[in-house]
């Protein structure tokens, strides 16, 4: 027997019923960010700027809906979406807190399907080849990371929640020297160094131009923005059941069990790389040595 398969179509029941669970009960709060999709020319360029679009009522839910079966690859020529990019569906759905015994054991068994299958993924099969072999047999055109992710539920009460973004860097670091290396190596060839850096001739030569007035013992980081993602901040309204503020991935809708109203909802904003002025560990400055880059001059 092919357990994947199995746990995968354990996965497919339990959404089903926990999408006629939300088609049977109405929620006292529905609200939705819409994240457009990554066209296939853009999966490897660098995010700088996402727009969302804030959804209410029954528009949230049948968007909210639809986001717990979207784990597939798009193969329409016509759509020209990236495959590659994960989709994401943040949001929340606010219900009467009576309701939380019928919809907690559908939530509960569709989670544990979805772990049962990444845990045999896993255990089964060593490499990343033979994963992805396992899976494109058990059901072709599945995306693992959108499958496998959990739905979120909070049950102790809340007093606020809001969105904002997270994001995940790669960081490499050079001395002097293998700085060079690197850029001379790009500058002299006949095209951009897409697959590893995005780095253009144009940009390395005036690079290394600039490194000749570095002193020899500075050292430099290379920061590329691998992935953005939306996450869902959380304030309780007391410590009784944990600390008062929590973070959770926003992969998926927030679902929410209280009678009480929430007293401020922040909504997810528009990404912009500009507005994001996290601290950078290790770097001197904030703005790049060379911006076209990312390059910054380490401590």
């Amino acid at each position: 027997m092919n357990l994947l398969k199995l746990h995968y179509s354990e996965a497919l029941r339990a959404v089903d019923d926990l999408k006629a669970w939300m088609s049977s009960v109405t929620p006292t709060r529905a609200l939705a960010f819409e994240i457009p999709r990554v066209p296939s020319d853009d999966e490897h360029a660098p995010i700088t700027h996402v727009d969302t679009a804030e959804l209410h009522g029954d528009t949230a839910v049948a968007h909210l809906k639809s986001g717990m079966r979207d784990f597939w690859m798009v193969r329409s020529e016509e759509d020209d979406l990236s495959s590659k990019c994960v989709a994401r569906y943040p949001g929340l759905l606010q219900y009467p807190a009576e309701h939380l015994k019928t919809a907690e054991p559908l939530i509960a068994a569709l989670n544990e399907t979805k772990r049962a299958f990444h845990a045999h993924l896993l255990e089964r099969f060593k490499t990343r080849s033979e994963r992805f072999e396992a899976v494109h047999e058990a059901a072709p055109g599945l995306i693992t990371l959108q499958f496998i992710r959990a739905v979120p539920l909070h049950t102790d009460p809340l007093r606020s929640v809001g969105w904002s973004w997270a994001r995940k860097f790669s960081l490499v670091n050079f001395t002097r020297d293998e700085l060079f290396a690197k850029l001379l190596h790009i500058s002299e060839s006949d095209a951009v160094d897409t697959a590893n850096t995005g780095w253009s001739r144009s940009a390395c030569e005036y690079a290394l131009s600039e490194l000749q007035h570095r002193p020899p013992h500075q050292q430099y980081q290379w920061r590329r923005s691998i992935k953005v993602h939306p996450v869902c901040n959380l304030r309780r309204a007391s410590d009784e059941h944990g600390p008062k503020s929590l973070q959770k991935k926003a992969s998926l809708p927030l679902f929410l069990f209280q009678d009480s109203p929430l007293t401020k909802i922040s909504p997810l904003a528009n990404f912009a790389d500009a507005n994001q002025a996290a601290s950078r560990p290790g770097v001197t400055h904030r703005t790049p040595f060379i911006p076209e880059l990312n390059l910054y001059i380490r401590n």
